[in-house]
């Protein structure tokens, strides 16, 4: 399950995209890890916590499709 946070400016713009992806098990125990395969990671920001993973836009003025791996190490 997906869920997370859009900030819009007054012109419709969004400045802030960040979502949490729920994971059963992922801890942030350095044995587990993320990778972006589309090339969005150059505006993307992908961090590990207990249960889920976060993805954040970075650069308000990008967009695009991503898709994120999990895997353990």
């Amino acid at each position: 399950m997906a869920y997370g946070l859009k900030v819009y400016d007054a012109s419709s713009n969004i400045r802030l995209d960040k979502t949490n992806v729920s994971v059963s098990g992922l801890t942030n125990d350095g044995t587990w890890g993320l990778n972006e395969t589309q090339g969005s990671n150059l505006f993307l920001d992908l961090s590990i916590g207990t249960n889920q993973f976060t993805v954040t836009n970075t650069d308000s003025n990008n967009a695009g499709t991503y898709n994120v791996q999990v895997f353990r190490i």
